[in-house]
């Protein structure tokens, strides 16, 4: 009960103004604690997915550890937090801003655990990490945030560390000192019995096979280990960054789509949301004639960040979207539902 009471002071009220982004949790006036999506919004609604649900198990709240899950609880408990998207054009998981309670900011929940007196371990180690990086990254502490359990009082004491850095500039920084602090061992990446259980929060979502799974998540430096704590850290552009606003592009969904293609530009595969640009198309199961407008895929979830590199051949499973905007239209595939692949080919 105290950490929830802590937490509490990270809270900040929200109107419909404030602009939420991606790391981002929030509380419905039901008590939901929600996660949200991504930095483009509609305005009256935040696009967000149940990630604690109130029912007296975990300091009384439950995790809901798939997107699966998520959805289904919503359709079982609160359909009336689907909203069918116009700009997007699918039913997507939205709050109103109306009935939101509060919204917990990652940045300054940070803040907060600088001014705190006897940190517990999680906090302990959430700080120490986000000052080992902005040491070695030579950027502010200002341009981190501290998001997941621990910003909303939930942790336990084996929870992971959860790290947003901010800003484009920023966040290539950080990369470049991420590589630096594996090479010197302050990281270490997960070895193949450390990922069984991670593996297994995710096959539910995104069904790969095992020793393919360890092959991809093995080389990548957003996760790890640090301090012997799992860590997982987000890369975040600014709102002012973002080069598309709500409603200057409009999505049309085309259909269900497997490709492969090579990866042209992976420049943007480290931020939340993942993009990657495609070239040589291939489809090879669907209908859809067009291959050479198929331009990127795209994922606004983290498990997709780092999934391929520039000049690898990949495979994709996802959903086809037609991509309309003043300049022109193109299509794009979004990964990231039940059954979704992306990975290297062999």
């Amino acid at each position: 009960m105290l950490k929830r009471c802590e937490a509490e002071r990270g809270k900040e009220k929200l109107g419909l103004e404030v602009s939420p982004r991606e790391g981002d949790y929030l509380e419905s006036l039901e008590g939901i604690i929600f996660a949200v999506k991504g930095n483009i919004h509609p305005p009256t609604h935040v696009i967000a997915y149940p990630k604690y649900i109130p029912n007296g198990e975990r300091k009384g709240y439950k995790k809901l550890s798939s997107l699966t899950d998520s959805i289904s609880f919503l359709r079982g408990k609160f359909p009336e937090y689907l909203r069918f998207d116009p700009i997007f054009n699918d039913t997507l998981a939205e709050v109103p801003k109306t009935r939101i309670k509060r919204l917990y900011s990652p940045q300054k929940f940070l803040q907060l655990l600088l001014t705190k007196n006897n940190l517990n371990s999680v906090e302990k180690d959430s700080i120490d990490f986000a000052k080992l990086i902005c040491e070695s990254a030579s950027i502010p502490l200002s341009s981190l945030g501290i998001s997941g359990s621990v910003m909303v009082g939930l942790h336990k004491e084996d929870s992971d560390i959860d790290l947003i850095v901010y800003g484009v500039e920023e966040c290539k920084v950080v990369y470049n000192a991420l590589k630096k602090l594996s090479n010197e061992g302050l990281i270490t990446p997960y070895r193949e019995d450390q990922l069984k259980k991670l593996y297994m929060s995710r096959v539910k979502d995104t069904p790969l096979p095992f020793e393919r799974f360890v092959k991809i998540e093995s080389r990548k430096l957003l996760q790890g280990f640090f301090n012997q704590r799992e860590y997982f850290i987000r890369f975040v552009k600014n709102i002012w960054e973002e080069d598309e606003k709500y409603g200057k592009k409009y999505y049309k969904y085309v259909g269900q789509i497997e490709l492969e293609a090579d990866v042209v530009d992976d420049s943007e595969a480290i931020f939340t949301p993942a993009k990657y640009k495609l070239g040589n198309v291939l489809v090879v199961n669907g209908t859809f004639k067009n291959s050479d407008m198929i331009r990127e895929v795209v994922s606004f979830r983290g498990r997709f960040c780092e999934q391929a590199k520039r000049f690898e051949r990949v495979y994709i499973k996802g959903k086809l979207e037609k991509v309309l905007s003043v300049e022109g239209e193109y299509f794009r595939v979004i990964i990231g539902g039940k059954g979704d692949l992306f990975y290297p080919k062999d």
